[in-house]
């Protein structure tokens, strides 16, 4: 049977030294202190956020596969993975916190059950809304900034030393544990988790066990995602791992040798020509939903000629979707800036020419279409997905029965700006980089 070696990232830091009375941890605090060296990968956590520590029960010794829960003899036996008993063959917990402040590699948090000097073996986050993917529980399966690409947009940071060889990290059953920990977590929440999401802070394909990873999750009867560069599908061994997945996304920023190694700065071992021919060769294989990715960059790649090679090439691939992307949060070259409005909307409008469906992740974190009530929040939720023609918005304003106000309160307001494309006015939502 496979095993493997994991490495804390860092530690717990509380009052309990040996035992955490029952309630206490809903309202104690405590700190994870992580290794300087992965600073880089909490950025874009922020107070108040909820995520889930990883951590190892150090202080566990053995297991049984029926047991009492939480040491209640009166109660039936149930199995060890139903449970979040410590004893458990990987002797794994996992928790729900709140981020209540980030202080260079320190964590404040508010809710942790885990010991004073608890190895803590991973951050992870969800299940969170997806524009993607509904509720989505991601699974961060290798070290913060292990990737092939060093992006110039990227919001972790610069990618200290770009890899291609798969590497083995975790243990898929270390990560069937802990999934199978947040489900019951989830559930007890009320909580729906329609995806599991491989989705960490680097290369998801860099992982050598990530099929065996999916393969054991699979059981689980939730839907497996993978959110990937694309650019290791050449390699056999990756696509046959994309393969288990229900849903793959593949980053397409660009299909043109200067424009990709601006933007996606690769290993210095990879040709543009064998990523693209691998993901084409992939897209012909996969019987999931395969979705593409780009992201417009102002001045790099939003142009009409980089977009309609972009959208000669998606043509091959025949995606669900394409997903039209800006950088929404700092990244890691000043000199990134996002596309314009009037630059995202001509690009939404060549490649809707060509492909069956197109649409916009350009950050806004609202409902998508579910119908809310709230005409305002309705309109800003299409805008966030896909820009919105001037007398299909005025339907939209008929249907809602409100008046052309409201698109005039939120342009004046910024969250709108209209847009002209080919004889026709169009209305996108207004970007801004925090």
């Amino acid at each position: 049977m496979f095993s493997a070696t994991l490495r804390a990232i860092g530690h717990v830091e509380n009052e309990f030294d040996d035992a955490v009375p029952a309630g206490r941890p809903i309202s104690s605090e405590s700190t994870v202190v992580l290794d300087p060296d992965f600073t880089p990968g909490l950025t874009g956590l922020e107070a108040g956020q909820r995520i889930w520590i990883l951590f190892y029960f150090d202080r566990s010794d053995g297991y049984d596969l029926l047991q009492h829960p939480r040491g209640d003899t009166s109660a039936e036996k149930r199995g060890v993975f139903a449970l979040r008993s410590p004893r458990r063959p990987n002797p794994i917990g996992l928790t729900e916190v709140e981020l209540l402040a980030v202080d260079e590699h320190k964590l404040r948090v508010r809710g942790l059950d885990a010991l004073n000097r608890t190895p803590v073996l991973a951050l992870t986050f969800g299940p969170v809304p997806s524009r993607r993917l509904g509720s989505s529980l991601g699974i961060n399966n290798i070290p913060p900034k292990r990737c092939s690409y060093s992006c110039a947009y990227c919001q972790v940071g610069r990618t200290p030393n770009t890899e291609m060889e798969p590497t083995a990290f975790y243990s898929p059953f270390a990560i069937l544990d802990a999934v199978a920990q947040h489900l019951e977590s989830a559930r007890a929440a009320g909580q729906q988790v329609d995806y599991l999401t491989f989705v960490p802070d680097g290369e998801p394909t860099l992982d050598a066990q990530l099929g065996e990873s999916i393969a054991v999750l699979k059981p689980l009867g939730i839907p497996v995602a993978v959110i990937s560069n694309g650019s290791l599908c050449w390699n056999d061994d990756v696509r046959h791992a994309l393969n288990q997945a229900d849903w793959v996304s593949v980053k397409v920023d660009a299909v043109t040798q200067p424009i990709w190694r601006r933007l996606n700065r690769p290993h210095e071992e990879l040709r543009l020509q064998t990523v693209l021919d691998g993901i084409r060769r992939f897209a012909g294989q996969f019987g999931g939903e395969l979705a593409t990715e780009t992201m417009l960059v102002g001045g790099v790649n939003d142009g009409a000629k980089a977009v309609e090679d972009l959208a000669d090439y998606l043509v091959g691939l025949e995606p669900a979707v394409a997903f039209l992307a800006v950088p929404t949060r700092p990244p890691a070259e000043e000199w990134v800036l996002p596309a314009s409005e009037k630059a995202i909307n001509r690009a939404f409008q060549i490649l809707a020419q060509r492909l069956d469906s197109v649409e916009y992740l350009i950050g806004y974190e609202g409902d998508q279409f579910a119908s809310t009530g709230d005409p305002e929040r309705d309109l800003l939720a299409i805008t966030s997905v896909h820009p919105i023609r001037e007398d299909a918005l005025a339907h939209f304003l008929e249907r809602a029965n409100v008046g052309w106000d409201l698109v005039q309160r939120l342009t004046a307001a910024g969250e709108l700006k209209p847009v002209d494309f080919a004889g026709k006015r169009f209305y996108v939502r207004r970007l801004s980089m925090s």
